[in-house]
């Protein structure tokens, strides 16, 4: 719903973030996720700056489609605007909202769900799967390496209803 990489973090502690980002990138490339190298379990920028996390719009379209085939309940948390996070007891730990400003937006398709990211090398991207107007159909749209991916997702989608 956020971004936040206390999960990728946390997932890694038991065997090591260098094993961990090993094991990301094996999987990847059982994906079929040519175009794609992680570095680190966050994806963020390094802090030496010489060795990046990277991947393609090709590769992401790929993991998009194997998580709404695959982990569906992946795309219910990526649909949602905003969650209240609770405790193990209950108690609300804190509100959960989306960085994907085009929730709500009047775009030619219907949101099913997305993801942001931003980085200073990566600059803004975004990831969109949305609902094509052919029953049970959907469009994956990816925008890299942009200085307005609102924008520019808009942009593109308008583009797509017009074809």
């Amino acid at each position: 719903i956020e971004s936040d990489n206390d999960a990728g973090i946390a997932l890694a502690s038991k065997m090591g973030e260098k094993k961990f980002v090993e094991l990301m990138n094996q999987e990847a490339v059982s994906l079929g996720l040519t175009g794609t190298q992680f570095v680190n379990t966050v994806g963020l920028d390094t802090d030496n700056n010489t060795e990046p996390n990277y991947s393609t719009a090709r590769d992401l379209a790929k993991l998009a489609l194997v998580i709404m085939k695959q982990y569906p309940y992946i795309l219910n948390i990526i649909s949602l605007k905003e969650y209240d996070l609770k405790t193990a007891s209950g108690t609300l730990h804190h509100a959960l909202a989306t960085t994907n400003k085009l929730f709500g937006e009047n775009l030619p398709f219907n949101i099913v769900g997305g993801k942001t990211g931003e980085t200073p090398r990566a600059k803004k991207n975004l990831l969109l799967i949305t609902h094509w107007p052919t029953e049970n159909s959907y469009l994956i749209s990816v925008v890299l390496g942009s200085d307005d991916n609102f924008g520019d997702m808009k942009k593109l989608l308008i583009s797509s209803a017009s074809k």
